[in-house]
């Protein structure tokens, strides 16, 4: 595997002066570092699969209003990219923000294009318009690296996989930038952050998702730098039918800020917000969901009293599911049950699983239904179904042509409406039996389905089993 070294500050090697057969020792060098990622890969012997380049943590190269466009094949085993030592070139640079610099400053159309198969560790990029990452085939990550845009341009994921990028920096230093999710793309951002230099970005997204849509899943990020929308401008209408995956999970976010700015008019377009909160005692109960059909949010207002508290908040909420003129029979708005707070099925035992719900609408089994999943008490790679609505004796699966029934009225519970009781509100009971396929221990896949549209339905924040 060879081994090439570039510092933008001295750098004048060409030809193969700055290629090696084993990793070098000492300080970079003018005539064996290049000058930029572009000559190394103009060398006699360009970087090859399994090759690392190491750059010098003194280098900045300034392209000022010419794009860069840094593009490698796409390759099983990628190129490594490395921010190293000045002063010691086979070890990591020494200091946290002293990473390798490749950026335009000039103009406004020069882009900032990455593509192809590497694996780079703590280089920056920046531009003055788009920054454009792209990933076809092979691997592809961004690892202690940060991303800069300075005017409203956009950092556009592209390509046919997923892009990721681990503990690094996106900042969007300008109100009006945001991340663009391109064509059948994604991006997996785990962990580091999302920065501003303004009072606030718009949208962390803008349009996007189309032409077979995309995926986004932010993990363990802070991106309380938006203040507006998750995600903006997409999926508004149903001829828009592209994908829209979006997942946040423990992410730090700004008080009052949006999941999406537009209803989901098709099946396969979800914007999910889990343990996401912008103060600690809410973190540890926050769901939100955006979807074909409405929204379900925690509710900590409407809440049923019999339910234990959120153990650090001491918090008691319901899920609040609000559905909208699209919730059908056939295309209902659906969710799972988060499995923070539980009950466990017993094995050999016949379990019933109890739901509380309560609204001002008076509801049937075929308006809100649950469904589970859980393994066999036997053959425990089987998986057993149960569901409370009115189905055929063979499937879990609702009889849409069935008239619906009467969900079964609970006098037993205390809903509370903050620190007064609950009125106005029919109060429900929902039960799923597992008598007919005995299960295993396990806690059960729980699904919850809302068919009735525009409507407000509260359901408790755990099952119990009876």
């Amino acid at each position: 595997m060879a081994h090439f070294y570039i510092d933008g500050s001295i750098g004048t090697a060409t030809g193969d002066a700055g290629r090696f057969a084993s990793a070098q020792t000492g300080a970079f060098t003018a005539g064996t570092s290049y000058a930029t990622e572009a000559a190394a890969f103009a060398a006699t012997t360009p970087p090859a699969a399994g090759d690392t380049m190491y750059f010098s943590d003194n280098h900045s190269f300034d392209s000022g209003a010419v794009s860069i466009s840094n593009v490698i094949a796409n390759l099983t085993n990628p190129i490594r990219q490395v921010c190293a030592d000045n002063a010691n070139r086979d070890a990591h640079r020494t200091t946290e923000a002293g990473r390798a610099k490749e950026f335009t400053s000039s103009g406004t159309t020069a882009d900032v294009t990455l593509t192809g198969s590497r694996v780079v560790y703590g280089m920056e990029y920046s531009t003055v318009d788009d920054l454009i990452v792209r990933c076809d085939g092979g691997a592809q990550s961004f690892n202690d690296c940060k991303f800069a845009v300075v005017n409203g341009g956009l950092v556009q994921i592209q390509g046919q996989l997923i892009n990721t990028i681990n503990n690094s920096e996106l900042a969007l230093n300008n109100t009006g930038a945001s991340i663009f999710i391109g064509t059948s793309a994604g991006l997996a951002f785990n962990g580091g952050s999302v920065t501003t230099t303004t009072g606030g970005v718009t949208n962390l997204t803008i349009v996007g998702f189309n032409s077979g849509g995309g995926l986004l899943n932010f993990r363990c990020a802070d991106v309380s730098a938006i203040t507006g929308n998750l995600v903006g401008n997409a999926g508004g209408t149903v001829t828009t039918d592209d994908t829209i995956d979006v997942a946040f999970d423990l992410c730090k976010l700004a008080s009052g800020v949006s999941r999406a700015n537009e209803t989901m008019k098709s099946v396969d377009q979800r914007v999910l917000t889990t343990r996401c909160s912008s103060i600690s005692a809410a973190a540890e109960y926050q769901y939100g969901l955006t979807a074909l059909g409405g929204d379900v949010d925690d509710d900590s207002v409407i809440f049923r009293e019999d339910d234990p508290a959120f153990a650090d908040s001491g918090t008691k909420i319901s899920y609040k599911i609000i559905t909208n003129s699209d919730a059908s029979i056939d295309a209902p708005l659906w969710f799972d049950i988060p499995n923070n707070r539980f009950a466990a099925l017993s094995a050999g035992a016949t379990d019933t699983l109890r739901f509380y719900v309560a609204s001002t609408t008076t509801l049937t089994n075929a308006d809100i239904w649950i469904e589970i999943s859980y393994p066999d008490g036997t053959n425990k790679q089987t998986p057993n179904h149960a569901s409370s609505a009115t189905t055929a004796s063979w499937t879990s699966t609702i009889n849409p042509l069935a008239t619906g029934t009467t969900l079964t009225t609970d006098s037993g519970s205390d809903w509370r409406d903050g620190v007064g009781a609950l009125a106005g509100h029919n109060e429900y009971q929902i039960d799923v039996l597992t008598s007919g396929d005995v299960g295993a221990d396990c806690v059960p896949m729980v699904r919850i389905f809302i068919a009735k549209p525009s409507v407000t339905i509260q359901i408790a924040s755990i099952y119990e089993l009876n």
